[in-house]
């Protein structure tokens, strides 16, 4: 969901020309209408590339945090389970 505005800011910087990273295409990028450019460069990116990215190194850099928070201490013994009479 946190891309959805990234998207639409996107397609707004786009027709309004703002002249900032979120209007500037990539480099090669063919000549076309400012909502094919925003298909290609914002929209398609956003809802993969940027998700993807996201998941995979928010999850790598959330085990390391982990891994450090528990470093040093000595895993937790399970306790026995008691049964009822």
């Amino acid at each position: 969901a946190a891309r959805i505005p990234v998207a639409l800011i996107m397609l707004m910087a786009i027709l309004g020309d703002w002249g900032t990273h979120y209007d500037g295409p990539p480099p090669n990028l063919p000549e076309m209408g400012p909502f094919r450019e925003w298909f290609f460069t914002g929209l398609i990116p956003q809802f993969t590339f940027w998700l993807a990215f996201t998941v995979i190194l928010g999850s790598i850099l959330g085990g390391l945090a982990v891994a450090v928070a528990n470093r040093g201490r000595a895993p937790e013994a399970a306790s026995p389970t008691q049964s009822e009479p």
